[in-house]
């Protein structure tokens, strides 16, 4: 049996699988590795590497920042406890930015263009603003 993969334009794999006779124009997978590790790998110049993470994401106060952040990547931020989208933010000028100032909890999920490798989707939340005591 071949692990195998099909390979797109970027070097990001189209396909993987394990077959005794793979389609044309296979590459074989790097030793030990099964095709769930496909969206992790990239083939460049004749070798295998490691798609690369997005920049790490900072939480502020209200909301979360990615500060050199690769054109072309989407937050959708779902409320959540329902579930429901509350909208979509898109990386612009090399950051991506969202201010959530309602209080409740919110999760975030990132996708991010070939070659990169969004993180799993993230909870945060904002809390109700307290009081001033001297007013």
């Amino acid at each position: 049996m071949i692990a195998f993969a099909l390979l797109k334009p970027n070097g990001c794999i189209d396909l993987a699988g394990i077959s005794r006779q793979p389609p044309p124009g296979y590459v074989v997978l790097p030793p030990g590795l099964t095709p769930e590790f496909a969206p992790l790998l990239m083939h460049q110049e004749g070798q295998w590497l490691p798609r690369p993470d997005l920049p790490p994401v900072a939480l502020t106060g209200a909301g979360f920042a990615i500060v050199d952040c690769p054109e072309g990547v989407t937050a959708e931020v779902f409320d959540a406890e329902t579930g429901v989208l509350l909208g979509r933010a898109i990386s612009e000028g090399g950051s991506l930015s969202v201010e959530t100032p309602d209080p409740g909890g919110y999760r975030v999920e990132l996708i991010a263009p070939e070659p990169f490798v969004a993180p799993e989707p993230f909870t945060y939340s904002v809390e109700e603003p307290h009081a001033d005591p001297q007013e």
